[in-house]
């Protein structure tokens, strides 16, 4: 849970991000810690890095998700799918932040509707990311952690947030342009000094 709903200050604070989120991604690709199986956290939530891709077929990207021990599993498909994030809830349910031909959305497991669902988002928001911003076992225990959808929209930095079923928008910084030109939330997670840090990238030529 992001309190008070701000960034530090100064903004500008780094740390490496924790394994393995430092891993190298593509728009296409992603990697999260997560647990021993899909709806399995018995063992918590830090068990073994889970890796998401997007293959093409045809006009459809299909999504899989695995692990060194795990095959690739067959998720869902997407038509035009150029983008992808992964992160699981607190217990093992996958969300994963995705764009395709209707823009932005994410998939994620409903528990008060018992099913998986896809939401499609304002066609303003872009480059849809998510985490679980504290995977470790206390917060998991007394529900202190939540998952983070983080995406870009009108120029501002934003989020929304598990415990409100991601139906609030926050607003975390507003005209990024006006620091990073033509600005893409590359990526989102954990640092080495336990703070959730925000990955932001410039484009001078779009």
């Amino acid at each position: 849970m992001i309190s008070p709903s701000t960034l530090s200050n100064p903004p500008t604070i780094y740390n490496p991000y924790l394994t393995p989120d430092n891993f190298p991604i593509t728009a296409v690709t992603d990697w999260t810690l997560g647990g021993i199986g899909l709806q399995d956290p018995s063992q918590g939530l830090q068990v073994q890095n889970w890796y998401l891709e997007i293959r093409p077929n045809g006009f459809s990207g299909d999504f899989y998700i695995s692990t060194s021990t795990i095959a690739p599993i067959y998720l869902f498909s997407r038509v035009n799918a150029t983008w992808c994030r992964l992160a699981f809830d607190q217990n093992m349910f996958p969300i994963i932040s995705y764009v395709d031909q209707y823009g932005a959305g994410y998939y994620w497991y409903d528990p008060v509707a018992h099913a998986y669902a896809f939401v499609i988002m304002d066609s303003t928001v872009t480059y849809p990311c998510v985490t679980m911003d504290d995977k470790r076992s206390i917060p998991t225990r007394v529900g202190s952690n939540d998952v983070i959808l983080a995406y870009i929209n009108n120029n501002n930095l934003c989020y929304r947030q598990q415990r409100d079923r991601y139906g609030t928008e926050y607003i975390l910084q507003v005209n990024v342009g006006n620091y990073i030109p033509n600005p893409t939330l590359w990526r989102i997670g954990m640092n080495s000094g336990n703070r959730l840090q925000f990955e932001l990238h410039g484009n001078l030529w779009q």
